[in-house]
């Protein structure tokens, strides 16, 4: 029993090693793509002020109630999977201003991008709605036609390094 363990461990660490290559394989993103998680699926973008400056820091040190934000399609139906994070140190190669804070994510986003079934469909090339507070309510498009994701009628800028689209906010908040 002892000799047929020692024969088939290398042959399970082969296998290991190229499951663990082909996943690190896949997770780069090509430069100047958005950064996305590509094994999730997942749409990236941060609020950030008009030098490209991140503006929430952490959740207790940001100009929002960031538990409070929400995105609504035009039809009224509400994203339920909204939520943020901090980037960690040199996640998906990027040290753009940007990622320095808490960035959102949305699954539901990205298949407006990634997934044209007719599902998804209904939502691409029409405008939705992330509400940030009862004042602060900005306009968000997927634009098939461009390929571009547009904030307020404005292309959601991204850096050519993968950071997250910016949802340009100004200084004066």
């Amino acid at each position: 029993m002892k000799k047929s363990i020692n024969f088939y461990a290398p042959m399970w660490l082969l296998v290991l090693g190229l499951a663990f290559g082909i996943c690190l394989s896949s997770c780069d993103n090509n430069e100047g793509d958005p950064m996305t998680n590509e094994l999730a699926g997942s749409f990236i973008f941060a609020f950030v002020d008009s030098n490209a400056n991140n503006i929430c820091k952490t959740k207790e040190n940001s100009v929002y109630d960031v538990d409070a934000i929400k995105i609504v399609m035009h039809d009224g139906y509400e994203v339920e999977d909204l939520f943020y994070f901090t980037p960690g140190q040199g996640q998906n190669d990027s040290s753009h201003p940007s990622t320095r804070g808490l960035v959102f994510d949305s699954h539901f986003v990205y298949t407006i991008i990634a997934d044209f079934t007719a599902a998804h469909q209904k939502y691409s090339d029409k405008p939705f709605y992330l509400i940030i507070n009862e004042e602060d309510t900005d306009t968000l498009m997927w634009n098939s036609q461009v390929e571009r994701f547009f904030h307020n009628g404005k292309e959601a800028p991204v850096d050519r390094y993968g950071s997250p689209h910016m949802l340009i906010k100004g200084n004066g908040f």
